[in-house]
This record gives structure tokens, C-alpha cells and sequence, in this order.
């Protein structure tokens, strides 16, 4: 199976390499030592990894996968159409892991909260007549279009809204206990447990998606997934209505009304986010922004929202919606 050596920059053309990664090592000596399969170097398909001397996560063998991957692509300049996929291919799996940490720490965070986010969040629109109006006019333009869910609906507070301004709405969020809190409060409404970045719906199957502050906790590198998959459940003429906080920090949050949680919260430009939409498939139809209401009513920072369209005309149809 050809050679094997301890130099990381050994430019067989197949064989297997062995390699002590500098990106994990303090000292050389106690490294995680990969062995890394390149069976035939002009088909990157066929790479393999094995730890062969100590466990080290998931995350630690895509990083020494990439790194391998391009350095030979830097050495052996023929196979660099292969080569590139697979740095493509691998960086996208490292990505989607990245994705999944943050998901599982937003989702524990959110139900360490749920009962407390219940209690200050669900009756705070009475103080907020702007996103009354907004979301009355957003009820208005999908109605009889077919259903339409609220993403991170938290307990239901949007939903609740919507519900009785007349949409067929469904909520979804990433968070259990959220979800037994919105299902106690909207008996009448149904909830479902889903991940914004891989949403379990079916193509074109919805005339509408509130979304209101759910890309707060969404790193900016995993916005156009996000957008990608609004656009992909939308009706062509689907409409969309997003809210965020505006701003270019990312604040970090250890502690929260008293719990303990582990989020980054992420404020953006309108520009930014008009950028990704667009980018994603959507059409920008309004951008409103205004200033924080009285502390006593949410947390001081401005906020945007943006009305975007997936182009197409949209269907006028009953509804069914999902069942619990």
C-alpha cells in the first residue's frame, strides 16, 4: 500500500502518511498521531483518516483532514480539481459540525429558560405597536396563500398573534421546553420541534414565515443556509417577515434572568441581512427600522425588519394544517 513516513510534507502520489497535526499539538510528542489513507492521489474521494495513538473528537480529525488534503493539493498541482472538491467537501462537513455544537448549546440554553422566557416575553406585544401593525399587515398579505409558520416561536407569543389576526399558522422552534410552554399557552395552536438550518418541510408548502429575532443566536457564516431554507419551503410569492436586532457586536450570555446558559447573540446591519436575502433568492420589499421601546419593555437596542418575497405569484388555496 506504498510507503510510510513521519514527514508532513512527504508528496507520495499514494500510500498513507503518517502525521502528528501542529494545529493540536503542544508538544510534538504527545500529538495526536493520524494515519491518513490517500489511496490514489488524484482521487481525494478515497482519503481515510484512523487515529492510530490516542482519541481525539471529530472535529480534531476533520481539522487534520483539510489540512492534509490541501497540503497535498499545494504539492502535487495535477490533482487539484479533485483536490479543491475535497477541501470543499471537508470544510462543509467541519462547518455542519460547527453548526451542531451551536445548536445543542442554543437548544439546552432555551430550555434551561423556557419558564422564565414564558413569563416576561409572551404578553409584550401589547407594549409594542409597530410590530402589532407590522404583523398585522404581513397576515393580511398571506392570507388564504396557505400555511404559515413562525420560526423560533419561543412560547408562542407571534403565533398567538397571528392566529387571531387570521393565518394559518404553525410555530417551530428548536426547543423542547419552549414548546411545552408554547403548547400550554395556545392549546388551540400547533408546535413543532425543528432546526431552522435544516427544516423538516416540504418544498413550496408555505405562504409565509414570521421570524421574529429567530437569527439572533445564528452565526453571520451560517446565515445563507438559513435564508436558503426559508426560500426553499416558500410558495413562489411566499412572503416573509424577519425581525433582528441591529448593530455589528456579538455579545456573549453565561447567565441569564438567573440561568445558567452558554449563547452568543448576534446583532446585524440591515444592509448585511438585505445582502444574504437577496443573495438566498429574495426580493426586498421594505426595510423599517426603529428605536428600542422604554427599557421596561425589551432590551435597548434598535431593531430592524425586513419584508422579503420569494419572486413568483402566490397560490390562493384553503388550509389544512398540521396536526400536533
Amino acid at each position: 500500500m506504498g510507503h510510510e513516513s513521519n514527514r508532513e510534507d512527504d508528496p507520495h502520489s499514494s500510500g498513507f502518511l503518517c502525521t502528528r497535526s501542529p494545529e493540536l499539538r503542544r508538544d510534538a510528542s504527545h500529538a495526536p498521531l493520524f494515519k491518513v489513507t490517500v489511496g490514489t492521489i488524484v482521487n481525494w474521494r478515497n482519503i481515510a483518516i484512523t487515529v492510530i495513538d490516542r482519541v481525539v473528537s471529530i472535529d480534531a480529525c476533520l481539522q487534520e483532514y483539510v489540512r492534509v488534503a490541501s497540503l497535498h493539493v499545494k504539492r502535487n498541482p495535477v490533482c487539484k480539481p479533485d483536490g479543491i472538491m475535497a477541501g470543499h467537501v471537508l470544510g462543509t462537513m467541519a462547518h455542519n459540525r460547527m453548526n451542531d455544537n451551536v445548536t445543542q448549546s442554543i437548544r439546552e440554553s432555551y430550555d434551561r429558560l423556557a419558564d422564565e422566557y414564558a413569563r416576561r416575553i409572551f404578553n409584550e406585544l401589547q407594549q409594542k405597536p409597530l410590530d402589532r401593525e407590522l404583523l398585522s399587515r404581513f397576515a393580511a398579505e398571506i392570507a388564504r396563500g396557505g400555511e404559515v409558520c413562525d420560526i423560533g416561536c419561543g412560547p408562542g407569543h407571534v403565533a398567538r398573534y397571528l392566529h387571531d389576526a387570521g393565518a394559518a399558522i404553525f410555530g417551530l422552534d428548536i426547543s423542547p421546553r419552549m414548546l411545552a410552554q408554547a403548547r400550554q399557552l395556545n392549546p388551540d395552536i400547533s408546535f413543532h420541534e425543528g432546526n431552522m438550518m435544516a427544516l423538516d418541510l416540504q418544498d413550496g408548502m408555505l405562504a409565509g414565515i414570521s421570524a421574529f429575532y429567530a437569527i439572533v443566536n445564528i452565526p453571520k457564516t451560517s446565515l445563507p443556509s438559513v435564508f436558503r431554507e426559508m426560500r426553499r419551503v416558500l410558495q413562489p410569492g411566499g412572503l416573509l417577515l424577519l425581525a433582528f436586532h441591529t448593530g455589528d457586536e456579538i455579545l456573549h450570555e453565561d447567565e441569564l434572568w438567573g440561568r445558567h446558559v452558554s449563547m452568543d447573540f448576534f446583532l446585524f446591519s440591515p444592509l448585511a441581512i438585505q445582502r444574504h436575502l437577496e443573495a438566498a433568492g429574495f426580493a426586498i420589499e421594505e426595510i423599517i427600522e426603529r428605536e428600542p421601546y422604554p427599557p421596561e419593555v425589551e432590551y435597548q437596542s434598535r431593531r430592524a425588519y425586513i419584508f422579503a418575497r420569494k419572486p413568483g405569484r402566490l397560490a390562493q388555496c384553503a388550509t389544512t394544517l398540521p396536526t400536533r
